[in-house]
């Protein structure tokens, strides 16, 4: 059956309702009811979160509900704006290029302005303009952000083949895989270093390319670049690692092991993760160091994303919205974020007044966002979702040797810039 703008307009008022019921949220008469979309199955603890802006603001009630995330997230809100009926805020992940240029998010401009915390000044240099488009300001970054790449480390594994440190260049990260991996009877039992697992495996446009200096986007001409001599270096780079185990070896390893328990496993000895995976190993059986990764040009270096809260084109609670972007953003919200469900946050002076002693390990993470003497922020590319996911395509052919790099490269560009001009329009 399809589904019209006038059907979603008369059901989705009882649908929110029926939720609201079934979600046990009683809304006091006369409260301004501010519905508030998130990605995480966590919605007990961001009401627990909530709980103080509720008892400073009686008037005002946040009724917190689970999204879908990426293209599935687009494609709900899409509709909910064209119906009418969208929430007041939802929770999206940098970039968000696609949702601001569709014109789903209000601007935001004019709160900013007004607002004694929120502005750019608050947070590391491009963030906040990682949510911008057109000159216009579409959300606030927030809940969820910080270090994408530091390097994890099983000192134990690395000691047991006589590194005493972790490696310090892009050279000593292969030399170490090499001496690190090890089969027994053709079964792969240790590997040193997975170039496609963790962060790397699912953002390799972020990761392996800030890691080399590497641009994919002119947003000049509107146009991808993936098939260019600095973007084969960098799959040159990563396909050595596979001279020493078969990427179909990793893969089956992969299956069997997720983003965390690989490096629980004890098989795996070398990671890139983010800022979470000091609370993931905490009680790991062996010393798991922190620290920053490798590069091209040898430098303290840190890649940085965040979530963002945006509020909808159309929000019947524009300002309330706004306000309560204000208060999850302030450093008492941040303290109970990291508390309750141990999320870092970009916003600078909360970050440096976190009480972050029930997770020692993170300190490096925490420090780095200061530290670090380059950032590598994801490019603002409208399809960076299927950018992602080509990427890691292009490896993956290319490590099972199903296509060479240029060919990879130049299928992948093709595919990705047919799928912008799409988006963009005949005009671009």
């Amino acid at each position: 059956m399809k589904v019209t703008s006038r059907m979603y307009r008369s059901t989705v008022p009882l649908l929110l309702l029926v939720a609201a019921v079934a979600g046990g949220v009683a809304f006091a008469q006369g409260q301004q009811q501010v519905e508030f979309w998130i990605v995480w199955d966590q919605i007990g603890q961001f009401r627990e979160i909530l709980a103080p802006f509720h008892e400073a603001n009686p008037d005002i009630s946040v009724n917190v509900s689970l999204s879908p995330q990426g293209v599935a997230l687009r494609e709900r809100l899409t509709v909910a704006v064209a119906g009418g009926a969208p929430p007041d805020l939802v929770l999206v992940v940098s970039p968000a290029a696609d949702m601001m240029m569709s014109g789903l998010f209000l601007e935001l401009d004019e709160f900013i302005a007004a607002s004694e915390t929120i502005g750019p000044e608050a947070y590391p240099p491009g963030l906040f303009e990682l949510f911008s488009w057109d000159g216009h300001q579409y959300a606030v970054p927030g809940i969820e952000g910080g270090p994408w790449s530091g390097l994890v480390v099983n000192e134990r594994l690395l000691a047991e083949v006589g590194l005493v440190e972790p490696p310090q260049t892009l050279e000593d990260l292969q030399t170490y895989h090499r001496r690190l991996t090890r089969y027994e009877d053709d079964q792969l039992v240790r590997i040193g270093f997975s170039p496609l697992n963790a962060m790397t495996g699912t953002y390799p446009a972020d990761i392996w390319t800030r890691i080399f200096d590497v641009s994919l986007y002119d947003p000049e001409t509107q146009t991808i670049r993936v098939n260019t001599p600095e973007m084969v270096a960098v799959m040159e780079y990563i396909q050595q690692f596979y001279e020493v185990m078969p990427i179909n070896d990793t893969e089956v390893f992969h299956q069997q092991y997720g983003w965390f328990s690989a490096m629980n496993s004890n098989i795996l000895a070398m990671e890139i993760n983010g800022y979470w995976s000091a609370g993931s190993y905490r009680n790991h059986a062996d010393p798991i160091a922190f620290t920053w990764v490798p590069t091209v040009h040898g430098d303290t270096f840190m890649v940085l994303g965040t979530w963002a809260m945006a509020i909808p084109r159309g929000a019947a609670h524009p300002e309330t919205a706004f306000k309560v972007i204000e208060y999850l953003s302030s450093p008492a919200a941040v303290q109970e974020i990291f508390n309750r469900l141990g999320y870092l946050n970009t916003n600078l002076t909360a970050v440096q007044n976190l009480d972050w002693s029930a997770v020692p390990d993170i300190g490096f993470f925490i420090r780095s966002i200061a530290e670090a003497n380059r950032y590598g922020l994801p490019e603002n590319i409208p399809n960076m979702s299927n950018v992602r996911s080509e990427l890691t395509y292009a490896m993956r052919l290319v490590g099972r040797r199903e296509a060479t790099i240029p060919e990879a490269l130049a299928n992948a560009e093709a595919r990705l810039n047919a799928q912008l001009r799409e988006m963009l329009g005949p005009s671009n």
